[in-house]
């Protein structure tokens, strides 16, 4: 489900850091775009995860992008 154009201000979309498969962590990044949700998560594992200013890898980004969902 690809959820990246969503225009309702409304709706909050959320993916669990946890399913980028890397960390055993409980964040949770949420925003009203797949963008921001994806934006989000990334600074996370920059800051929290020392992953460093590369940021995540494209075919990460990816596979967060179908595991973003509603809330």
């Amino acid at each position: 489900m690809h959820l990246g154009t969503n225009q309702d201000p409304t709706v909050m979309l959320s993916v669990n850091c946890r399913a980028t498969g890397s960390y055993d962590c409980d964040y949770v990044a949420k925003g009203n775009t797949e963008e921001e949700v994806i934006r989000h998560i990334d600074q996370h594992a920059r800051q929290v995860h020392d992953l460093g200013p590369g940021g995540l890898p494209p075919q990460i980004q990816e596979k967060l992008k179908s595991q973003i969902y509603t809330v």
